[in-house]
């Protein structure tokens, strides 16, 4: 390996490089922790671990000073998995990588211990134990976790789910429940795979066993989610499309559907006939999405330092006083009393 373990204790401030980690020879389990790091530096040494076997990540500590993590990771045919465990956090890959083989992949979040929120595109699912679900690795997705975490997270290339399922990017952020049906055989197998790994200790073996597991995960999202589907590609590819300019630019205080029209090439009716259908109009979904960005904000600690106002300035709102109108009319409480209430809890 490029870094042994020993090293990290003898070298703690130095982190690994998305270039360094991901050329590692991966023949078997390698372990990672963050124990003989300093605190410091912990949250940015685990987000270059993450970020050189699955998608790069900023990691956000709810209690920085005890931040504790670890991570266990394999290479198994075209699969990299990895068992992450950690106390409460917040996981942001916001950013498009430059790394052409990340974007070209899917993330399975797998729940094995605690519960998950998470957030891509506008969706948000709650993973509880065997849950699991798909993140597209070229665009921004959120985890965040209140108490202690495990999770699998699982880097699949795209063309091998898109040579079993068709419209496979419309998958992201779809939750799959395991405790049933063909998505608990998945969580299952994935399970019994991680535990025996080295009984797979033939090349060809691994290649089958992963085919077999891709197999089973494409026929639960069949089970699960086709025989909805009813919309063409195109009216989801251009819809996908507003929904990320929206969430690129949730700063900027002049977005609206104007000027996503503007810049995409779209009129304003035919965005509006675009969400026709769906749950919220593009207008609330900016709302909404501001109005959670905030939130978040409020109750992290990075953002102690910064007042209410300037949270609110950050995520485009022009007005304190229509900030705490909206904010309290979504989550029932003021934005000063949301605050409060999460350093209480924490």
């Amino acid at each position: 390996m490029a870094h042994t373990l020993s090293a990290q204790a003898k070298q703690s401030e130095l982190f690994f490089s998305a270039s360094e980690v991901s050329v590692m020879p991966m023949l078997e389990v390698k372990n990672f922790s963050v124990e003989k790091i300093p605190v410091g530096n912990r949250a940015a040494y685990w987000s270059s671990l993450i970020g050189g076997f699955i998608a790069e990540i900023q990691t956000i500590p709810y209690d920085k000073k005890n931040f504790q993590a670890s991570l266990k990771v394999a290479e198994f045919g075209s699969l990299i998995m990895a068992e992450a465990t950690s106390t409460p956090a917040r996981i942001e890959h916001d950013s498009f990588s430059r790394c052409s083989k990340e974007n070209d992949s899917f993330v399975l979040h797998l729940q094995t211990k605690g519960a998950s929120w998470n957030a891509q595109g506008g969706r948000q699912a709650l993973l509880q134990k065997g849950d699991f679900l798909l993140c597209d690795s070229a665009r921004p997705f959120e985890v965040s976790f209140s108490s202690s975490n495990r999770m699998f997270a699982i880097r699949i290339p795209k063309k091998q789910l898109s040579l079993r399922l068709p419209f496979v990017e419309e998958l992201f952020c779809l939750p799959q429940n395991g405790s049933e049906g063909a998505s608990a055989l998945v969580s299952n197998l994935i399970l019994s795979l991680w535990h025996q790994y080295g009984a797979c200790d033939r090349s060809e073996v691994k290649n089958k066993v992963c085919e077999s597991v891709l197999d089973l995960l494409a026929a639960s999202y069949l089970q699960r989610y086709y025989p909805q589907k009813s919309e063409s590609s195109v009216i989801y590819s251009r819809r996908r499309l507003i929904i990320d300019f929206v969430e690129k630019n949730l700063h900027d205080a002049d977005l609206s559907i104007r000027k996503a029209s503007r810049a995409l090439g779209y009129s304003v009716g035919y965005i509006h006939q675009l969400f026709r259908d769906e749950q919220e109009s593009i207008s609330k979904y900016i709302k909404r999405r501001r109005l959670e960005k905030s939130a978040n904000c409020l109750k992290s600690q990075i953002y102690a330092a910064n007042s209410i106002s300037e949270i609110a300035f950050l995520f485009g709102f022009n007005s304190g006083s229509h900030f705490g109108r909206a904010f309290k009319q979504y989550y029932g409480v003021t934005p000063r009393q949301y605050r409060q209430g999460a350093r209480d809890s924490a």
